[in-house]
């Protein structure tokens, strides 16, 4: 009896370690997850943001500013850029910018990642693409 629990002596450490591996890549995988789920709808509400800025005030120069501190917390240093395009709305031919033309906005990031790769086959460099569109409420203060 006593020789055979010598012979068992250690199994759950090395049984430990093996479960631990599998556990903490699995926790490390959650977590890439979870930051890259947080930045996907960073981007969506920097879209919504943009919007609305471009929509209340078209001609500011401060719109991209309010996108990037939307999505700053959630994007990578140096990956947003935000582009406003505009259409013009039905009867409106002024050459400026009028009260029910659209804008979309498009927002393009990359999420931020921990520093390792523990999905084989995951672009973690790849872009988050997200628009929004949005009615042009106001023109005061254009040119």
């Amino acid at each position: 009896m006593r020789r055979r629990k010598n012979r068992e002596r250690g199994a759950a450490a090395v049984e430990f370690a093996l479960v631990s591996l599998i556990l903490m890549t699995l926790v490390g995988v959650i977590f890439q997850f979870a930051i890259y789920l947080w930045a996907f709808q960073a981007a969506s509400n920097g879209a919504r943001e943009g919007a609305r800025a471009w929509a209340v005030n078209p001609c500011a120069t401060t719109n991209s500013a309010k996108v990037l501190t939307a999505v700053s917390p959630a994007a990578r240093t140096g990956s947003v850029t935000a582009t406003a395009a505009f259409v013009k709305g039905a009867g409106n031919i002024a050459t400026g910018r009028e009260p029910g033309d659209q804008v979309t906005v498009t927002v393009k990031m990359k999420a931020k990642a921990l520093g390792f790769n523990l999905v084989p086959g995951w672009d973690y460099n790849a872009n988050i693409t997200k628009t929004a569109t949005a009615r042009v409420e106001d023109v005061q203060g254009c040119p």
